[in-house]
């Protein structure tokens, strides 16, 4: 967890084999690990490997060795230079988290077009939809925690709004 800065349930998921990390989360596991490290260069240099042939994966080759070089060079702490002790530090809003306007699924860019007509909420998600209410929840979540909108108002009579910007 601490080499990845994934959840507990993240890694418990991925020790009990009913999911492999994503990307990122596996290429800090390579530049972190010893273990992974040997074990991922043993399978792109071992016998097995087949030769490669193709100048482009050459090139993918010696452009994955650098960025491995650049990872050691770093001493294994996340590409971003964000240090996990850093006080100023808020993982929630690292770009990574935030998902891009083209990234929204369609129920959230509808979602988005009804919060400026005026009130719209999580059942106007499911009614219009047929989702469940805890995806229709997920998916306002989502908006809020990309700052693309804000509740505003008591909890019972308030509504969303969109952010400006």
């Amino acid at each position: 967890m601490r080499q990845t800065e994934a959840s507990e349930r993240t890694v418990k998921h991925w020790l009990s084999g009913q999911h492999g990390p994503d990307t990122v989360y596996f290429l800090r596991l390579v530049v972190s690990s010893p273990v992974i490290r040997a074990f991922v260069l043993g399978l792109i240099e071992g016998p097995a490997a087949t030769p490669l042939t193709d100048p482009v994966d050459r090139i993918s080759l010696a452009r994955a060795r650098e960025a491995y070089v650049a990872g050691e060079a770093a001493g294994g702490r996340p590409a971003t230079g964000a240090q996990l002790n850093d006080p100023d530090r808020v993982p929630e809003r690292d770009p990574i988290n935030v998902p891009d306007r083209a990234e929204l699924n369609e129920r959230q860019r509808w979602f988005l077009d009804r919060v400026a007509d005026g009130r719209c909420g999580a059942n106007e998600i499911v009614a219009a939809w047929t989702v469940s209410l805890k995806t229709a929840r997920r998916d306002i979540a989502i908006l809020k925690a990309a700052d693309l909108i804000s509740y505003i108002g008591s909890r019972r009579k308030g509504r969303y709004r969109r952010t400006p910007g």
